[in-house]
């Protein structure tokens, strides 16, 4: 007979919960009102979670498709932060107590665990180690087809405005390039609501083309690391102004300025961002099961359902060997 699973799996939102800046109770109900689907609360004596189910190609990172229903352990919302406080070995031995198959995601370090799991990569994040003190010796330590790179960019941009707006001010046709974006994602895990963004506890700045927007960028900064969380774009106006490439170089304008050491870029496009001298840090997910034959499969089929970095290596800098951290 299984064994009765020992979580407590709420619907409400606790007010103690203060995990990390994704897993506290301020944020998890503005997710709650904002997302397209639900998601729990699981409380145990030995660990915290949050859980949401979606259909997930199991070969997201391959070209095959085959969709199952996946329970996802992680913070409700696409962004670089795992989803669990508290002892990881006692959280999976519990939930295989239960039926289904499990997917954790975001671990920022390789898992040693007791508990039989198939662990691989996932989307590493993109990370910017800023020790400028302007811009401008930002550009100056680039190598020289890096620099021109980022001139294209600003003559493409050169009539664009940029203004940080208030989150009451974030409107229908900004969440309208919010939604071009996450359309064309590879790896779509949720729809969020304007109502997200008029709540999100950050900075919105937006592109402007006449009085028309065409871009924006959502940003939080604390403990002097700053995070990239969302964008919106006009897809077809990306090329002609060069969006990608200016709103990135926007958020490492303002992290200069406001001397942040670290900028998070999030976890994609990660060759852009390498151009502009991110470094790829590594994240892993677990995937496991309550059923020993899918478990099985997971550690047979494991490293068609797992990521692979990219190999190339972008010498940004001068004097680098390659891009440092």
């Amino acid at each position: 007979m299984r064994k009765k699973f020992e979580g407590a799996i709420l619907n409400e939102i606790p007010n103690d919960i203060k995990i990390n800046k994704w897993l506290n109770s301020d944020r998890l109900r503005v997710l709650s009102q904002s997302r397209d689907a639900g998601f729990s609360v699981v409380t145990h004596p030995d660990y915290i979670c949050t859980e949401y189910k979606m259909k997930l190609n199991l070969f997201v990172f391959r070209r095959f498709r085959f969709y199952l229903p996946v329970n996802i352990i992680g913070p409700p919302v696409s962004v670089d932060s795992i989803g669990y406080g508290g002892h990881l070995d006692t959280l999976i031995a519990d939930y295989k107590r239960r039926k289904g198959l499990y997917l954790i995601l975001n671990l920022p370090e390789y898992p040693v665990l007791n508990e039989k799991s198939t662990i691989g990569e996932t989307l590493p994040a993109c990370l910017f180690h800023n020790r400028f003190s302007s811009f401008e010796e930002y550009i100056s330590t680039l190598r020289g087809s890096y620099r021109r790179r980022i001139k294209h960019a600003f003559e493409k941009g050169t009539c664009l405005r940029v203004e940080k707006i208030s989150n009451a001010e974030y409107s229908e046709k900004l969440h309208s390039l919010y939604e071009q974006v996450r359309s064309k994602s590879k790896y779509p895990l949720e729809t969020l609501n304007a109502g997200f963004f008029r709540r999100f506890e950050g900075d919105i700045y937006v592109f402007y083309d006449a009085d028309e927007p065409v871009a924006f960028v959502a940003l939080t900064q604390s403990d002097r690391e700053m995070d990239f969380v969302f964008g919106g774009m006009d897809y077809l106006k990306r090329d002609k102004f060069d969006l990608h490439y200016n709103m990135l170089l926007l958020i490492l304008r303002l992290a200069i300025q406001q001397k942040a050491r670290w900028v998070n870029f999030g976890q994609t496009a990660e060759n852009s961002k390498q151009r502009i001298g991110c470094v790829l840090s590594k994240r892993y997910m677990v995937a496991f099961s309550g059923n020993p034959i899918v478990n099985w499969v997971l550690r047979v089929f494991g490293k068609m359902i797992v990521y692979q970095s990219p190999k190339k290596v972008y010498r940004c800098f001068k004097g680098n060997p390659g891009n440092d951290s």
